[in-house]
């Protein structure tokens, strides 16, 4: 048998768009027509059996989220609305063209995870039925430079998430791990790291406080290194699922 937990977590799945691609370079005016066309909903709905929540950023349940941003929620009126305003009109085929061009875009998705495929799916039928010509793709490699828009996401439940993009803080400085520590409700000595480089990741836990660092490397990596007092780590592993065997988690 199964069992299954219902958690919260900082996952997240959303669409970029590539903005250095011809089409959105002409068309950015109309990506905001795109995010009200989309029934977040709907998806969590259909596809998560509704396990999840609408979300209208990345950081949505981080202690750094702006509840005041700017929402996109769903509004096919408002769609239709900024379309139609940009100059778009229906084409026969029942999708919106400007300038004699279809309006649309390929959305490229990794392969190998389903639930990943399958919100772009749905989402791609959602902007079809509003008259934007949307396309799924599943590359076996994904051309960052050169996609139109991909479904990203970040899929691992972690329950925080502190990036050092939107608080300005790197490793080693001990305060963007009394951040982590903060975000969990947990005291430094009470934390383990994981990292896998001395210089910046186990110095900045060691001068955080952190109760226990695990540094992974390989043997090949490591005879390069230099161990000292203040990026000693207290356990060495060269494979991942040796971390299971540490006494720490016994």
């Amino acid at each position: 048998g199964f069992v299954c937990y219902d958690m919260q977590t900082a996952d997240y799945r959303g669409i970029v768009f590539n903005f250095q691609h011809d089409y959105w370079t002409a068309n950015r005016d109309l990506i905001p027509a795109v995010c009200y066309a989309l029934d977040r909903q709907s998806i969590i709905d259909s596809v998560l059996l509704g396990q999840g929540m609408a979300a209208y950023g990345p950081l949505q349940r981080n202690m750094y989220n702006n509840e005041s941003v700017e929402h996109y929620d769903y509004d096919p009126a408002k769609a239709r609305e900024i379309l139609e305003t940009a100059g778009c009109t229906m084409g026969p085929d029942g999708y919106y063209q400007r300038g004699g061009t279809e309006v649309g875009f390929l959305l490229s998705v990794m392969p190998g995870e389903q639930d990943r495929i399958d919100i772009a799916q749905a989402a791609a039928q959602q902007l079809r039925e509003a008259g934007i010509h949307c396309t799924v793709e599943l590359p076996a490699q994904i051309d960052w430079a050169g996609q139109m828009a991909g479904l990203i996401g970040w899929g691992s439940p972690f329950d925080a998430v502190v990036l050092s993009s939107v608080c300005h803080i790197r490793k080693p400085d001990p305060k963007i791990y009394h951040m982590g520590c903060e975000e969990l409700g947990l005291e430094p000595e009470e934390c383990v790291s994981v990292a896998d480089n001395l210089g910046r990741d186990i110095t900045g836990a060691k001068a955080a406080g952190i109760g226990a660092n695990i540094l992974f490397i390989s043997p090949e990596k490591l005879a390069k290194k230099t161990i000292t007092d203040a990026n000693r780590p207290d356990y060495i592993v060269h494979q991942f699922q040796e971390i299971l065997d540490l006494p720490i988690l016994q």
